[in-house]
C-alpha cells in the first residue's frame, strides 16, 4: 500500500522510467504478478483428494477436505482479484504518466480481467457443488489475468 500512496502522490510528474522502476520492484515483490503463485488454484479444484478418503472410508474427512478447498480457493481468488486490480492501476498510471491515456484500451482491459474472475468464482462455485471442473480454465484465467512481465519500453 505505501508503494501505491508514493506513486499517486507522483502521479503528476511520472515518467516512463519511474513506471518501469515500480513494475520492476513489484515484479520483485514474493513473486506477486507470477502465475506460479497463484497455480495451487488448479489442484483446489479438482476432486481427487476428497474421492480419496471416501474410497479409504472416510466421509467425514472428504468433506473437511472439500470445506478447506474451498476456503482456501476463495482467499487465492481474493488476492488473485487484489493484484490484477492493482495491475490495472499500475497500467492507469503508466498511459497517464506518458501521456499516452487509451480509455477504449482500458476499459476493454477492465472488463476483460473482470469477467475472468466473475468466470473464476463460477468454476469455484462450480466445482463445490459438485460438478467437475476442467483444471485448463485455470491455467487459460492466469494467462489472462498475470501476463508475462514485459517493462514498459517493450510495451510501447
Amino acid at each position: 500500500m505505501a508503494l501505491f500512496r508514493k506513486m499517486l502522490r507522483f502521479s503528476g510528474r511520472v515518467d516512463e522510467q519511474m513506471c518501469a522502476q515500480l513494475l520492476s520492484e513489484l515484479q520483485d515483490d514474493d513473486g506477486l504478478l507470477t502465475r506460479e503463485r497463484f497455480a495451487p488454484m488448479k489442484r483446489l479444484l479438482s476432486a481427487g483428494d476428497a474421492a480419496f478418503l471416501r474410497a479409504q472410508g472416510n466421509p467425514r474427512q472428504a468433506r473437511r477436505i472439500n470445506r478447506d478447498h474451498r476456503k482456501a480457493y476463495q482467499a487465492y481468488l481474493k488476492e488473485l482479484g487484489y493484484q490484477a486490480r492493482r495491475q490495472r492501476v499500475l497500467r492507469k498510471l503508466a498511459m497517464s504518466g506518458t501521456r499516452n491515456w487509451d480509455v477504449r484500451a482500458d476499459l476493454q482491459k477492465t472488463l476483460q480481467c473482470e469477467s475472468v474472475l466473475l468466470y473464476l468464482r463460477w468454476l469455484g462455485w462450480k466445482r463445490f457443488l459438485g460438478i467437475s471442473v476442467d483444471g485448463a480454465a485455470i491455467e487459460e484465467c492466469l494467462a489472462i489475468l498475470v501476463p508475462e512481465f514485459r517493462s514498459i519500453s517493450q510495451a510501447t
